[in-house]
């Protein structure tokens, strides 16, 4: 009796221990791949502060007057030509808010401070806003509550 083996195909085994080895691939890579996201997405967070910091600066130049706060998600008019092309507030992952604040009395250390200008970031993501805060906080003043941060742009 001549037994011939089957050599096409894999085995129910050899199937089952490929299967295991991408589940603990996929279980190793899939947070990890979580956490790069949401740290890309801080630092598109921080490039539009240092952008908006910019276009304020640039149109206080040119106009020798601070731009006027505007609604969250909305960019204010003043700042539209110191912007790239397109620059929107409505962000997926987060929402910009332009702060003007008029400082009648000012601050009670800085009496002759006048204004403040900042940008409030937020976002339904606790660990986004978590993120955006550990990539901003420690170079700027900010105002946290909940998933929304205010980073201060401009003390005058």
């Amino acid at each position: 009796m001549n037994r011939t083996r089957r050599t096409a195909g894999y085995t129910f085994i050899e199937v089952l221990i490929v299967l295991i080895i991408v589940g603990l691939l996929v279980k190793i890579a899939f947070p990890r791949y979580h956490e790069m996201k949401r740290q890309a997405i801080a630092g598109k967070a921080a490039a539009d502060y240092n952008a908006l910091k910019l276009a304020a600066y640039a149109y206080h130049t040119e106009f020798q007057t601070w731009p006027a706060e505007a609604a969250a998600g909305v960019v204010p008019p003043e700042l539209v030509s110191d912007l790239p092309v397109g620059f929107n507030f409505d962000r997926v992952e987060y929402t910009l808010d332009w702060q003007n604040w008029q400082l009648p009395s000012g601050l009670p250390q800085f009496p002759g401070q006048n204004m403040l200008m900042a940008l409030t970031i937020s976002t339904t993501d606790p660990e986004l806003a978590y993120t955006i805060l550990n990539k901003l906080g420690s170079r700027t003043v900010h105002f946290n509550s909940g998933n929304s941060t205010t980073f201060v742009i401009l003390e005058q």
